[in-house]
């Protein structure tokens, strides 16, 4: 919005106050400047910036007041603007710029509304402080520490008191395993023709990548256990899919560092007794 309106203003008009008038000897016109409309475009977009980056830890809530509120005082203002306007041989410019002011007023409430509306989502699967994929570990720990007002700010009317059984929701081959404290829900594949002796304390282990779960590999674990003739193994890392998230607690190591969970798929192996295995994951 501010690029295309500066552009505009500075290229398009024959008043421009950079360009083509001395600021010793320019007059503002509420009926015949454009100077106040730039301005409005540019003062809107910077408290966007900042109340969208001030709110992330609100899910956004912030961004969405700011954007009803600039909105509320920025339309009705280009709407007199633009009656009252005195358009000359600058018409088309002047008449692009009041356009592309007046829909960003309506175009950032729609983003700001999608925005909030996905932050409270991602909170409500548990995802929050996942902002992107390479936030993962110390800011996403730090960040699942909400303030307990949050809880009230996502809970719909007809919403539940407790959280729905994992055990319910799992599909008739999801297997779960106590790992640490954690409720580790699973999926393993293997093939029928598997000699004991040789490949069954030997598998694939499959990582999924931010966002990801054990349906991620549900297309290719078959295939590839009758492929590579061995055990395939899939997991929810925790906080993800079916697999319990830990409490946090002062007195126990971050379980969301690659570190811990690293420790946690090792703990995993060796309770269904693999020995050896090979790694593949995804992002």
């Amino acid at each position: 919005e501010v690029v295309a309106v500066l552009l505009i203003y500075l290229l398009g008009t024959s008043r421009s106050l950079i360009i083509h008038e001395p600021p010793n000897r320019y007059h503002f016109s509420y009926m015949h400047s454009l100077e106040d409309v730039v301005g409005l475009s540019c003062t809107r977009s910077a408290l966007l910036s900042i109340a969208y980056a001030a709110g992330m830890r609100h899910m956004h809530r912030p961004y969405l007041y700011c954007s009803y509120l600039l909105a509320a005082a920025c339309f009705p203002y280009l709407i007199v603007k633009m009656i009252l306007f005195r358009y000359s041989q600058d018409a088309v410019s002047a008449s692009a710029i009041f356009i592309i002011t007046g829909l960003f007023c309506w175009v950032h409430v729609f983003a700001a509304r999608r925005t909030a509306e996905w932050a409270r989502r991602r909170y409500q699967m548990g995802l929050a402080g996942f902002g992107y994929p390479w936030e993962e570990g110390e800011e996403a720990w730090s960040m699942l520490r909400r303030a307990p007002d949050l809880e009230a700010m996502t809970k719909s009317s007809d919403a539940g008191d407790g959280d729905v059984a994992a055990d319910s929701m799992a599909d008739e081959d999801s297997k779960f395993l106590e790992v640490g404290g954690v409720k580790v829900h699973y999926k393993e594949v293997v093939p029928s023709t598997v000699v004991p002796s040789m490949n069954d304390r030997m598998g694939i282990v499959l990582v999924h990548g931010f966002g990801g779960g054990v349906f991620a590999w549900r297309h290719i674990m078959e295939p590839l256990a009758i492929q590579c003739q061995c055990r395939v193994l899939a997991f929810d890392r925790p906080a993800f899919g079916l697999t319990s998230r830990p409490p946090p607690a002062a007195d126990r190591d971050n379980p969301y560092t690659m570190g811990s969970q690293a420790h946690m798929l090792l703990q995993l192996c060796g309770m269904l007794g693999l020995e050896r295995i090979i790694i593949a994951a995804h992002a």
